[in-house]
């Protein structure tokens, strides 16, 4: 019996396939660490992955068409119809292109198999997952915080609408920092975790930085990625020019970060934000723990600042391991508008 849904998750840092088992979408948090193990994912690197081609053979590899029911897809970027990727900024070779066509031809012109096949947004599929671990509380915004920045409002039991968040303009100059998008000026261009990393680079190496401390940075064996050279600046493990740097820089972020939710509050006056990301977990619960001056920012341009306070807002950490919300909330998208 087909009582399986094969999730295909495409991110900023790769592609990642999990079969995920129908009844799983109804499990409570406890459970799903045991249903979905670590072991179970399937990933690829992101430059391994770069055309339609490619992209089928990992769909296709290994399936069993008597225990797959159908094809759940979970990508960043503007989906009309459950199919068509009009915009893709992490997998530009997907821009245009119908992949709930493409897929079902592919199956059944290469492998006679007729499935079904759906296209989500990833943050459609996330806090679909975040509803489903939290028990469907009735009012929330949904974010993630990493490589990007995305985010979706559910109301009453489902997605109030489509929208691009990590793209609303907090920086309107012609020379603001260029988007993955194409456009310019946009939060995710401004505190996503690649534009980070990126300036982190740009503004240490100008500084002379990793130069004085003997630091390579980049992800290669035996260099610092920037992130982490980042916080541990911060954190005043190297010199204290570093530190005041790394302070300066962290201050530019919470106050961006703090901005962006105060317009999205002085909207919804949301009572509840549930977050996603490493970027996210790092400034906001980790080592930095920066909540609360994201609060204080958030403070200054709030009509009525008591909006940001805790008792009227909480910010939590989304339940369940690594990406599990966005497997699972694709898995139950998958069920909701399924005819088989």
């Amino acid at each position: 019996m087909a009582d399986y849904i094969r999730v295909i998750d495409i991110g900023g840092d790769g592609f990642r396939r999990v079969d995920i088992e129908s009844s799983a979408v109804e499990k409570i948090r406890a459970e799903i660490k045991d249903k979905i193990k670590d072991t179970d994912i399937i990933k690829r690197k992101k430059e391994s992955i770069c055309d339609l081609d490619s992209l089928m053979r990992f769909v296709v590899d290994g399936l069993d068409s008597d225990k797959i029911k159908g094809i759940a897809y979970s990508v960043a970027g503007v989906i009309e119809d459950h199919r068509l990727i009009k915009n893709s900024p992490n997998a530009h070779f997907l821009d245009g292109v119908d992949l709930k066509d493409v897929t079902e031809k592919y199956l059944k012109e290469k492998k006679q198999i007729e499935l079904e096949s759906f296209v989500f947004n990833d943050m459609e599929t996330a806090v679909t997952g975040m509803a489903t671990l939290l028990g469907n509380p009735p009012y929330f915004m949904g974010i993630t915080w990493s490589t990007g920045i995305g985010l979706r409002i559910w109301s009453d039991g489902k997605i109030l609408s489509v929208a691009e968040g990590g793209h609303m303009v907090l920086e309107p100059s012609p020379f603001a920092p260029l988007c993955g998008c194409g456009k310019r000026g946009h939060a995710e261009a401004i505190m996503g975790g690649a534009s980070i990393e990126r300036r982190v680079v740009a503004e240490a190496s100008a500084l002379g930085l990793p130069k004085e401390l003997n630091i390579i940075l980049g992800k290669e064996k035996g260099q610092i990625r920037p992130a982490v050279f980042l916080d541990k600046a911060y954190l005043g493990q190297y010199s204290d020019k570093a530190k005041i740097w790394a302070t300066d820089f962290y201050g530019r972020i919470v106050r961006g970060m703090g901005i962006f939710l105060a317009n999205i509050q002085s909207l919804l006056n949301l009572p509840l934000i549930v977050w996603k990301g490493t970027v996210a977990r790092e400034v906001l619960w980790g080592r930095l723990k920066l909540e609360s001056e994201v609060r204080e920012v958030m403070k200054e341009y709030l009509i009525d600042p008591s909006w940001a306070d805790e008792e009227n807002l909480r910010l939590v950490e989304t339940p369940g391991l690594g990406d599990r919300d966005a497997f699972i909330g694709a898995a139950a998208a998958f069920k909701a508008i399924s005819k088989k």
